[in-house]
């Protein structure tokens, strides 16, 4: 049942909410049956096996559960997404029955968050008005609780519940649009930039990523200056992704025009564009400008990041 609802030989997605109602129904039992301790390791492979080839396991090899559970999550937010993506758009039931399952995986576990977040975001790209608005509140709905229960960085952490922490706080200001994250993202920004290291390094990544997401002018500004005076080459290339970011059509334009100046390295520039290709809105603009600008573009840049350059094409939603 796995196997025929979730990879169907012919690659075809389903078409119809009955049928995605059955691939839920085989995940929901594949995941039921992964998290029963009585389940044999044997079995739980099989599962694995069966879902993606990408993350299949040597048949003489038995993982512990709790290591496969997290791979086969993994593996089902991936094939959910490319499934639903353009199903949820249209279809509310469908979109409904994702939430269900994601539900379902949302654990404290960062392989799992993960692949939830990247599912999350393709299905922002899809949405718009008011499933859009629906969406938001969704996602809320689903990180707050994580969120809440992580609560703030304490000493002695491990490093993998701090990047736990910056992924759910920047899914929930930048995809969830909660307000009390997002102000809490300017001030955990503010904090670092006038006293660095009194924030997490996780939180302030997260935190640029929320205030480029969301801003206008004054934090464009704010990110150019990261780049330009940032302390550290790692402090400076996030600035300079983050300008990427922004949610207007001016901004991300001056953010094309800049990439093609000697101000950024030559190895820099063609992954801030592939970043400009990847904005939710307004991506078919960097995407165009990267088109009228491809002989320069290939004249400037190494040959070798060219293909990198434009790996965010398919990302694109809309004609460009």
């Amino acid at each position: 049942a796995v196997v025929s609802a979730i990879a169907p030989s012919d690659g075809a997605l389903p078409e119809t909410s009955q049928a995605v109602d059955a691939m839920f129904r085989s995940c929901a039992f594949a995941v039921a049956m992964l998290k029963n301790p009585d389940t044999p390791t044997l079995r739980r492979n099989r599962l694995l096996e069966q879902l993606d080839t990408a993350t299949q396991t040597n048949g003489d090899v038995l993982l512990p559960a709790e290591q496969l559970e997290q791979l086969y999550c993994g593996a089902l937010a991936r094939r959910l997404y490319r499934s639903l993506t353009d199903l949820a758009a249209k279809d509310a039931e469908s979109a409904e029955k994702y939430y269900g399952i994601v539900h379902e995986m949302a654990e404290r576990n960062l392989a799992v968050w993960q692949s939830i977040a990247t599912a999350l975001r393709g299905l922002s790209r899809v949405l718009d008005g008011a499933p859009l608005e629906a969406f938001r509140q969704r996602v809320n709905d689903l990180v707050a609780p994580a969120l809440a229960d992580l609560g703030e960085p304490v000493d002695g952490e491990s490093d993998l519940t701090g990047t736990l922490r910056g992924l759910l706080f920047s899914t929930a200001g930048v995809l969830g649009q909660d307000r009390a994250v997002q102000a809490r993202a300017r001030e955990l920004y503010a904090t670092a930039t006038s006293d660095p290291g009194a924030v997490h390094p996780e939180l302030v990544a997260a935190a640029t990523a929320i205030v480029a997401a969301t801003g206008g002018s004054d934090a464009y500004d704010s990110m150019l200056d990261g780049f330009r005076n940032g302390r550290t080459s790692q402090d400076q290339l996030r600035h300079l992704y983050a300008m990427a970011a922004f949610d207007d059509e001016e901004l991300l334009l001056r953010t094309c025009e800049f990439a093609m100046s000697n101000e950024v390295r030559t190895q820099n520039a063609p992954f801030l564009l592939r970043h400009a290709v990847g904005n939710r809105r307004h991506g078919a603009l960097a995407w165009a400008f990267v088109r009228d600008h491809w002989d320069e573009v290939n004249q400037r840049f190494p040959a070798s990041t060219i293909v990198r350059m434009i790996s965010s094409i398919p990302l694109l939603t809309e004609p460009a």
